[in-house]
């Protein structure tokens, strides 16, 4: 039996539409190293019959995604096929994810894409471990980011070398005319749009020092945003730089100390979940957590990366335990009578007693993760007492283990699921 007969032309178009649609939605806007798909995300389908073939070449909607430097798109000096593709997507928005480092012919690209940025809707610039002789230079990069992008809603700029030598990569300063951006990330080079007005979503790694540059402005408006992520970066150069006044969710990972007196910092007064990774005292985050009034949730590392977190490192308390009203330590934390009405508390170390501390200076406290127990590597007596405590505080605040379920009332037995 002839398969169109089984699957009607109607139907054969639902299902490509949704396979289309499934494969493109997941591409993460922030990719790994390789591209995740270097062909056409319909080509066994194509390969079925001529009837199909016909039906995807001919769709418009079918070639809206567009790789450029990966698989058999990496030999096209001349951009043929690049504009044979920008042919057939007719003028619908397009998604387009470029590997500049395995692009030998990177201004032929910037030329046949020049035309058609206004179509743009998601760009993704992705770091490829192969480059190739003739790879764009950091001002072919700036060049093809220049154009005006009125359509872009969502950018993704990776730590792409724009050197052959990558101790001479330079890091790119450009303030990109993207008006409707809504999520953006960054890796290593500084990417902006410049009516940031929209941003709804930032992305910040490894972009240290904070840029200076006479075309980026000192303070960014960003009355739309989110959630904000910031890696490997200096946090109080940006936090004193954003104004973020419907900010609802930060990531602070793996931050890099001041190099100076900590500037000034706003109110965060929408900022309802926090995840900064505990590294010590850190001025910024003492300065930073008394501007969070309605603050609900707070973890100092960073959530579903439980199991990368180096214990054995580990050897002194939660630095936020230094924070609470009462509590003595050599931190340098300033002491605060105020505190944010948190619910949720989540620490990587910490002991029932710390636990008794927090309920004493949180009354709004509901619940408590610690994924160690310091006891659990002392003796059996310690840990007896540890488990002595426990029931009591269970009856006034909901106490976790590792990644039991809220509510379990498991017991603490890190000892063995963490091999202490």
């Amino acid at each position: 039996m002839d398969i169109n007969e089984v699957i009607p032309p109607e139907l054969l178009l639902s299902i490509l539409d949704y396979l289309y649609a499934e494969a493109i939605a997941s591409i993460p806007l922030a990719p790994p190293t390789s591209p995740p798909l270097d062909h056409h995300p319909l080509l066994d389908m194509i390969l079925v019959c001529r009837s199909w073939h016909q039906v995807i070449m001919g769709n418009p909607t079918f070639w809206t995604f567009i790789w450029i430097g990966a698989g058999a798109r990496r030999q096209d000096p001349d951009g043929i096929r690049l504009k044979g593709v920008l042919r057939r997507s007719g003028l619908l928005p397009l998604s387009v994810m470029i590997a500049p480092e395995s692009v030998a012919q990177f201004r032929a690209v910037e030329q046949a894409l020049g035309d058609e940025c206004h179509r743009i809707s998601t760009l993704t610039l992705v770091r490829m471990d192969e480059r190739v002789e003739g790879m764009p230079s950091a001002e072919d990069v700036q060049q093809f980011l220049q154009h005006p992008f009125p359509s872009l809603k969502r950018l993704s700029v990776g730590n792409i070398y724009t050197s052959n030598d990558s101790e001479q990569s330079d890091r790119l300063q450009i303030m990109v005319d993207s008006p409707q951006l809504q999520e953006l990330s960054s890796h290593y080079h500084f990417i902006f749009p410049k009516s940031p007005s929209y941003l709804t979503s930032i992305s910040l790694t490894s972009v240290y020092p904070f840029p200076s540059s006479p075309l980026i402005p000192s303070t960014f408006d960003l009355p739309s945003l989110l959630d904000l992520r910031i890696s490997n970066c200096e946090p109080s150069a940006f936090l004193s730089a954003f104004i973020t006044p419907s900010l609802r969710k930060l990531f602070v990972i793996d931050d890099v100390p001041a190099s100076g007196p900590v500037p000034p910092l706003r109110l965060y007064p929408s900022l309802e979940e926090v995840q900064w990774t505990d590294r010590g005292p850190d001025h910024t985050f003492f300065a930073f957590l008394p501007l969070c009034p309605n603050l609900i949730r707070y973890s100092n590392y960073q959530m579903g990366h439980e199991k990368d977190i180096k214990f054995q490192f580990i050897d002194t308390p939660a630095t936020v335990l230094s924070l609470l009203p009462g509590q003595l330590g050599d931190s340098g934390a300033p002491k605060s009578s105020s505190w944010p009405n948190l619910e949720e508390v989540l620490l990587d170390v910490g002991t029932c007693d710390e636990i008794s501390s927090l309920i004493h200076a949180i009354p709004s406290l509901k619940r408590v993760r610690i994924l160690q127990n310091f006891t659990t590597r002392l003796e059996d007596e310690a840990r007896q007492r540890e488990m002595e405590l426990l029931p009591s505080l269970r009856k006034q605040v909901d106490v976790a283990f590792w990644l039991d379920p809220w509510g379990s009332n498991l017991g603490m037995h890190f000892g063995e699921r963490l091999r202490v």
